[in-house]
């Protein structure tokens, strides 16, 4: 991940189609054919052709990028651990996401109010801009497209939920499952375990 990508805005959670393609590769499918299967007989049921190619694609990129430990235990976890596991290949396939919930989410679970505010995402954007010339060179509307992607990424994994009352997300941590605990402890995940934990 040496380099930024905004490849996140056109992506989704994705956790049906991501779990059907476990299931696939538990069958014994290669990669290969499962993204032959998505374009060819379109099942992760996408509303175009070069829709299903983008999905079938990001969602093996992200399945490769989870080390095999935390994928042999994924089928012991509930749903809601299940989404982390989903969640956490774009982590690691996406490494401006990955800074994100290591600067700004795990703060909050350490020292913030559990608020997260549209301010605080904004910020951490625009320190990345100052900081990085690629980031810099990027669109106002990518910007705030990764602003809202973010958002709707942490809702659909339910790490965040929306304040009807509030123009912000309540921060809601997710209690980890031990086998993923150790899972990501053996593929030494550190960091990412750390962001989850807020340790």
């Amino acid at each position: 991940m040496k380099y930024y990508n905004a490849g996140i805005v056109s992506q989704s959670l994705w956790y049906e189609e991501f779990n059907l393609y476990l299931n696939y590769l538990n069958q014994g499918k290669t990669y290969s054919e499962v993204k032959n299967l998505s374009d060819q007989k379109n099942i992760f049921q996408a509303s175009s052709t070069n829709r299903a190619q983008r999905m079938s694609r990001a969602l093996t990129n992200r399945i490769i990028a989870i080390p095999q430990e935390v994928r042999e235990v994924y089928f012991q976890l509930d749903v809601t651990n299940q989404k982390l596991v989903d969640f956490l290949g774009i982590m690691l396939t996406n490494r401006l996401l990955r800074e994100f919930m290591y600067e700004v989410y795990r703060d909050e679970l350490i020292l913030g109010d559990r608020k997260l505010e549209d301010a605080e995402i904004q910020a951490f954007l625009t320190r990345k801009q100052e900081e990085n010339a690629q980031i810099a060179s990027w669109r106002e509307a990518t910007i705030h497209h990764l602003k809202s992607t973010i958002k709707s990424l942490l809702r659909e994994t339910g790490l965040v939920k929306k304040n009807q009352r509030k123009n912000s997300d309540d921060v809601t941590p997710i209690m980890l499952d031990i086998f993923l605990i150790q899972a990501l402890k053996a593929a030494h995940l550190d960091y990412e375990l750390s962001t989850l934990e807020g340790s």
